[in-house]
């Protein structure tokens, strides 16, 4: 009885240590499964904190990329303008530019138009001269080839002056115009009608339309 009693007690003693074992067995696999579910989740939330700094760096990349888009725009906007600008100056340029060369152009016109016409009117009385001399050349005193270099001479000067300007009045035959024409004398005239130029006593000129001379003549009655 004894034996048997202490071999029950031995079967105890065991099954208190297998009891035992196993729970600190448990423990550690509990221990185990806490550490790999904390490993776990710690995983999990560096991942997500990743995925939410990727969303953030993504988000700050569209917002850095709009902005860059929206500068851009504006700095288009600003050349757009800049060129609009240097353009209304070269075509103000352009505009004054011309008109300084119309100007220029008409003052040089008219500063030539007034030197030739005071040329013209220098060299009239050289003019009248010339055609009175071959007036009252007498051909029978005169030698022809005298006569006809003096006339070729006045010919030339005639031409030259045509040339650039000078147009004689027509006066003889012409009604009086006061614009054109100088009575120095009114006379009876059976053969002409009232205040007409009967006969030119100096001829007189315009230089490009404008009067240079006017004709000295006489009128009839």
């Amino acid at each position: 009885m004894i034996m048997k009693k202490e071999n029950n007690q031995n079967i105890t003693e065991e099954q208190k240590q297998s009891a035992n074992q196993k729970k600190e067995q448990n423990q550690k696999d509990t221990e185990t499964t806490n550490t790999l579910e904390n490993h776990k989740e710690e995983v999990e939330s560096r991942e997500e904190s990743g995925e939410a700094e990727d969303l953030q760096y993504q988000g700050q990349g569209e917002e850095n990329l709009e902005k860059k888009i929206e500068d851009l725009e504006n700095q288009n906007e600003r050349l757009e303008e800049e060129k609009q600008s240097y353009l209304q100056q070269l075509k103000r340029l352009q505009a004054d530019f011309d008109n300084y060369k119309k100007r220029t152009a008409k003052e040089w016109e008219r500063t030539s138009t007034e030197k030739a016409k005071e040329l013209a009117e220098d060299i009239l009385p050289i003019l009248d001269n010339f055609e009175r001399a071959l007036n009252n050349i007498d051909d029978e005193k005169v030698d022809p080839n005298f006569y006809e270099g003096v006339n070729m001479i006045y010919d030339q000067l005639y031409e030259v002056l045509t040339k650039n300007g000078l147009e004689r009045i027509e006066a003889e035959g012409q009604e009086f115009d006061p614009n054109y024409h100088e009575a120095v004398m009114q006379v009876d005239s059976e053969e002409h009608e009232s205040n007409v130029v009967i006969e030119e006593i100096q001829p007189g000129f315009l230089f490009k339309d404008r009067l240079l001379r006017a004709s000295v003549v006489k009128v009839s009655r």
